[in-house]
């Protein structure tokens, strides 16, 4: 999970957590992950299930301020603690 106060790339947002852009990352950070400035050797080294599997998982979120203030009215919280404790007899 990513959490930025400061939106970045507001052109291509959308692909940010695409498995391209993850191996696009990796193989940018190549000597830092790979131990190697050879592009071709980072490809060969690069797992090819890794991206897609980073990715599916890969959550970008953008917070105000604001958001961070945000909290359930206690009617709210005292439901949802009813509703939890209801089902712990259930399962």
């Amino acid at each position: 999970m990513w959490i930025t106060w400061s939106p970045f790339r507001a052109n291509s947002w959308s692909t940010l957590s695409s498995a391209d852009q993850v191996e696009a990352a990796v193989l940018q950070h190549r000597s830092r992950v790979f131990g190697t400035d050879a592009l071709d050797e980072a490809r060969k080294l690069l797992d090819p299930e890794l991206a897609p599997s980073v990715a599916g998982r890969l959550w970008l979120i953008v917070l105000s301020e604001k958001q961070e203030t945000l909290l359930p009215l206690k009617d709210w919280a005292a439901i949802v603690a009813a509703e939890l404790t209801r089902r712990e007899g259930s399962w």
